[in-house]
């Protein structure tokens, strides 16, 4: 099993946030991501940690993890200060 860390500090905010999304789909291939996300769309909405474990068993972790979450749900105001955490 290959281990790639990616730096998205160099990125800005828009570009970093596509990488990541990139980075998945790349990580996972178009097909099984697919097959994953809409999985996810159909389901409630997990906690973000839930979450992140749940895709750690793919081999998806950090930032990535993060940007997906929210590209499912966007995440209610009382989340904010955990995006700002993660994004920071």
């Amino acid at each position: 099993m290959t281990h790639h860390t990616v730096d998205y500090r160099v990125y800005s905010h828009e570009m970093k946030r596509a990488k990541a999304m990139k980075d998945i789909k790349d990580w996972l291939g178009l097909e099984r991501f697919r097959k994953i996300d809409k999985a996810y769309r159909a389901l409630r909405q997990p906690s973000r940690h839930a979450f992140a474990l749940q895709i750690s068993f793919a081999g998806i972790s950090g930032f990535p993890v993060h940007v997906w979450y929210e590209e499912l749900w966007k995440p209610p105001q009382h989340d904010m200060h955990v995006y700002a955490y993660y994004v920071l």
